[in-house]
């Protein structure tokens, strides 16, 4: 059953913090089963990122970093559970 504390949690979890670095977010996010799977959603989703209404240089660079830190997620959850 999911409960407020589980979505608190969660978010909290997907939430980067000031002092971390994207490594170290995302090795955090890669820990978890379950916020590895919502952390790869939430990048899959902007690889599409046919909604967003932003110049097309723009739209290009996010998806590169979304790329990018899929690959670093992909890496890192690999190592957590193989």
């Amino acid at each position: 059953m999911i409960t407020d504390s589980w979505i608190t949690d969660a978010v909290e979890a997907l939430t980067k913090q000031d002092d971390e670095s994207e490594w170290m977010y995302l090795a955090r996010c890669a820990a978890d089963p379950v916020i590895c799977r919502l952390k790869r959603l939430d990048l899959v989703d902007k690889l599409d990122g046919e909604d967003v209404q932003v110049p097309a240089d723009v739209a290009r660079r996010l998806r590169r970093q979304a790329r990018d830190r899929l690959r670093a997620l992909e890496r890192l959850a690999a190592a957590h559970h193989p």
